[in-house]
């Protein structure tokens, strides 16, 4: 058995074909202005300097830590700021945990029974 891929091909460009010129810069095509073209003429560590992307800040060191907390009887994740000691983020957040703490306190005798 034999398979023939066959690909057609684009037809060669005759001498009649014409091929249009680029547009000149400040030259109006289809209402737009042609922009012109970047300098040429600059040293290559010039253009590249003119060229580059500003600097990223600086990445803060941070890092993570478990605390138990007695009130809730949860562990609690925070995320700190080495250079400051700063805490960035708190897992669960401090008005949640001030919710577990009622809800324990008003439930706690309740549920909490010694037998």
């Amino acid at each position: 058995m034999e398979i023939r891929i066959v690909v057609p091909t684009a037809p060669a460009p005759s001498a009649s074909t014409t091929v249009p010129k680029p547009p000149q810069p400040n030259q109006k095509v289809l209402g737009a202005t042609v922009p012109k073209a970047p300098r040429t003429d600059l040293p290559v560590d010039t253009a590249v300097k003119a060229s580059a992307a500003p600097k990223a800040p600086p990445v803060p060191k941070i890092r993570a830590e478990l605390r138990y907390d007695e009130s809730i009887n949860r562990v609690v994740g925070l995320v700190v700021d080495e250079s400051t000691g700063k805490t960035l983020q708190e897992f669960p957040p401090e008005g949640l945990r001030a919710l577990y703490a009622k809800t324990r306190a008003m439930l706690g005798p309740l549920v909490d029974e010694k037998a």
